[in-house]
């Protein structure tokens, strides 16, 4: 199995993951789901790149980490055509991005604009025995009046909990627009630009 195809399968199947603010806000815990939308992203295509911090930070920091250089995109033979959609999904889809279940505390501020942000989640992928780690770098930003019922609907097929009824006051779905993906096992360190981090959410969207 390679790193994508395990990526893709940990996306689809774990729980929980992680969100981290470029200006220091952290959740952790957050429950998510992934969804094709049918237009196109309003992230800004360049990659998103972490500011430098002090160099007694470990590399296992979130934000930190380990620097790799970037891809412009992963030649077509590094991606296996069964680890994404079909090619008629792809077209159909103009881009995708993540939902998630937020605290109230850590969307305050987020009314007046995008938060650069990272995704992180890590486990064994799903029905196999290899571990694999996936950071997803991006913009998050709160869903629209119109958007925010359908979202919640759509995030209730992954997760179905009282919180969704909760919404404006303990607890705010917002959208995460990706940008790059860092997937990470013991063997290899794949980064991949928008296009491939984007072809992993709809990889492990719903069938």
């Amino acid at each position: 199995m390679s790193a994508v195809e395990a990526a893709t399968a940990l996306i689809a199947s774990v729980p929980y993951a992680s969100l981290v603010g470029w200006d220091g806000r952290v959740a952790y815990g957050l429950r998510f789901t992934t969804e094709t939308v049918r237009r196109a992203s309003s992230a800004p295509s360049d990659s998103v790149t972490a500011p430098w911090l002090n160099s007694g930070v470990s590399p296992a920091h979130p934000v930190a980490g380990a620097a790799v250089p970037m891809e412009a995109e992963p030649p077509s033979d590094a991606v296996p055509a069964d680890a994404l959609r079909s090619g008629a999904d792809q077209a159909a889809a103009a881009g995708a991005r993540v939902l998630l279940l937020a605290p109230g505390p850590f969307v305050v501020g987020l009314a007046h604009g995008e938060l650069a942000v990272r995704l992180n989640l890590c486990g064994w992928a799903a029905g196999t025995r290899r571990w694999i780690s996936v950071a997803l770098g991006g913009w998050t930003s709160l869903l629209s009046d119109a958007d925010r019922r359908a979202a919640a609907v759509h995030f209730a097929q992954r997760h179905p909990t009282d919180d969704l009824l909760d919404l404006g006051s303990r607890w705010s779905l917002v959208q995460m627009d990706v940008g790059e993906a860092l997937l990470r096992t013991n063997r290899e360190c794949l980064q991949l630009g928008r296009a491939g981090a984007i072809g992993l959410l709809v990889s492990a969207g719903p069938r």
